[in-house]
């Protein structure tokens, strides 16, 4: 469904004039979509208003973009030291090797993180992707098209002052140039790191600059 298309006919369907006739004319799956869209203003897939962490996690839930999926992958941590991660593990992984180095993956985020002086739990850490697929042949640049809104969302709530991108960097383009008081780093995902030990010290140097622009923007005058 086109939402630009809806988008006159969803604001006269919640002014309420003509409400029963416009959707008696419509068929199921319209009308289910229509619901989806006026529920959000027209905005967020159907999220609705989100405002919090809790509602971050219920708008990811209740998501039903894409079709095939087995699993749904919330954000964790509060972001309240102002740390955004984004996890994009390698395109050419395949899902049985990400879940035998999920256990080391998560042990080393952790370690990459308090090697410069940050909590996890403090951060926030979310995924590119906010599904797994269930085997089928789904490709992740059609996934990140339907997930683009829901990190925008998490952006908006968790408002960071520095995102650590762990993986490829490209699919955020349009993210990154529409939200430039943000500082984005890149480094590889820890499962890369893992498979590919001599892109550590790379790694390394990165993090040491997100420290350095985590320490100036303590340091910097307030409204500076």
């Amino acid at each position: 469904m086109d939402e630009t298309h809806y988008a006159g006919l969803a604001r006269l369907l919640k002014s309420g004039h003509g409400r029963r006739a416009l959707i008696r004319a419509r068929g199921d799956e319209e009308t289910a979509f229509l619901k989806r869209f006026i529920e959000s203003g027209g905005r967020n897939g159907g999220a609705g208003e989100v405002s919090s962490l809790e509602d971050l996690r219920s708008a990811i839930q209740r998501c039903d973009r894409c079709p095939h999926t087995a699993e749904k992958k919330f954000g964790y941590g509060t972001g309240e030291n102002g740390v955004m991660v984004i996890l994009y593990p390698p395109l050419l992984l395949p899902g049985a090797d990400r879940k035998e180095y999920k256990k080391d993956s998560a042990e080393l985020l952790k370690k990459m993180l308090g090697a410069i002086e940050l909590s996890l739990n403090e951060c926030y850490i979310t995924s590119l992707i906010k599904c797994e697929p269930d085997g089928a042949l789904t490709a992740p640049s059609a996934m990140f098209r339907d997930c683009e809104e829901m990190l925008k969302l998490e952006i908006s709530v968790v408002r960071p002052s520095v995102v650590v991108v762990m993986g490829d960097m490209v699919p955020l383009k349009k993210i990154m140039a529409s939200c430039p008081s943000i500082s984005w780093y890149c480094v590889d995902h820890p499962v890369s790191l893992i498979k590919n030990p001599e892109l550590k010290r790379k790694a390394w140097n990165t993090l040491k600059l997100v420290r350095q622009k985590i320490d100036e923007t303590a340091a910097a005058p307030a409204g500076s």
